[in-house]
């Protein structure tokens, strides 16, 4: 993780909550909140799989599904800022337990606005969303003015806890605000699920790539450290603009096919020849998906600094790192 330099100065003495402090992306931004001097505080379930926390992080025992324990941990700790990463993040388990995304998602925001809301000083919240809430594209870049299109469990879990921070934010003048992502990648994913994890992991393994559709899906992808310095500038960038229920685009501007994004890994990888495998695609999957950015610079002064490829070489090079010490995919 680079230093986040442009953020530096701003975070020293603060409380931060992070929910999902544990996955992909909370881990990276607590890593870098670290750098800050920042007391992060990172919300744990009880019972849930042991875990070595990252170095700083104080473990806070809760569930967003759990109201009561949200309120305690509001009560005992004077927190400034919440980043709300915890959700039940795949499509697919999201189609086999709609109510368990309802549960996480949806309801899991509502309980978590209303324990800040409770708090002796209530902090600022951002919400990570994400732009499969746009639902079909038909080929012009979505932009936050868009009508929200959410058809399947995930994406409506989403855009229900979208519509519960709005809510906070106009009837109780919470500062919240909403970043959706598009696909975020790099060093520290593990998730087999997602296409450049699996794509990298093919590539290096001298196999073809199985993909669930034709490869014409079109994305933007975003490199996780400048996921984390947009994160990192919103609670400030909310000191500056109303930003209370404000939605913002957090992706880089150009898309790609799955399958473009597939043949510069394998070509980096020295593997140019070994076509993926197609497939029929999935019910409910997005053909085209990518969002413009605009907002994003004009209010956060933030743009992407990392292109695809750069971030696919650093991606590949940590895969190979973990194969060569032998620590398992």
């Amino acid at each position: 993780m680079k230093a986040h330099g442009s953020s530096a100065g701003k975070w020293a003495g603060r409380t931060v909550l992070v929910t999902g402090s544990a996955g992909f992306l909370g881990s990276q931004l607590v890593r870098a909140l670290g750098e800050h001097s920042v007391r992060v505080l990172g919300l744990t379930r009880a019972g849930a799989a042991a875990r070595v926390p990252e170095p700083g992080v104080e473990s806070v025992v809760g569930d967003v599904r759990a109201i009561d324990s949200l309120v305690q941990i509001f009560n005992h700790h004077k927190i400034d800022v919440v980043f709300h990463l915890a959700a039940l993040a795949s499509p697919n388990r999201s189609r086999e337990d709609p109510l368990l995304a309802f549960d996480v998602n949806a309801r899991g925001t509502w309980n978590l606005l209303e324990a800040a809301r409770g708090a002796a000083t209530v902090p600022r919240m951002v919400l990570a969303s994400t732009d499969s809430v746009y639902g079909e594209s038909d080929g012009a870049p979505f932009t936050e003015a868009m009508p929200v299109r959410a058809s399947y469990p995930y994406e409506a879990s989403k855009a229900c806890a979208e519509i519960a921070a709005q809510c906070f934010a106009a009837t109780f003048g919470m500062k919240v605000a909403i970043a959706r992502f598009c696909n975020i990648y790099g060093p520290g994913d593990l998730t087999g699920s997602r296409l450049v994890v699996s794509t990298v992991e093919a590539a290096l393994s001298g196999r073809r790539q199985v993909l669930n559709g034709d490869g014409r899906a079109m994305r933007n992808y975003l490199y996780v450290d400048d996921a984390v310095e947009a994160l990192m500038r919103v609670p400030d960038a909310m000191g500056r603009h109303d930003l209370a229920g404000t939605v913002v685009n957090i992706c880089e501007d150009t898309p790609y096919s799955v399958l473009d994004v597939v043949g510069r890994v394998f070509g980096q990888v020295g593997q140019p020849d070994l076509a993926p495998i197609l497939g029929a695609g999935l019910p409910g999957e997005i053909s085209i998906k990518f969002a413009s950015a605009a907002r994003a610079r004009e209010l956060l002064d933030w743009q992407p600094s990392v292109s695809l490829d750069e971030g696919l070489r650093r991606t590949i090079a940590w895969h190979r790192e973990r194969r060569a010490a032998g620590v398992p995919a």
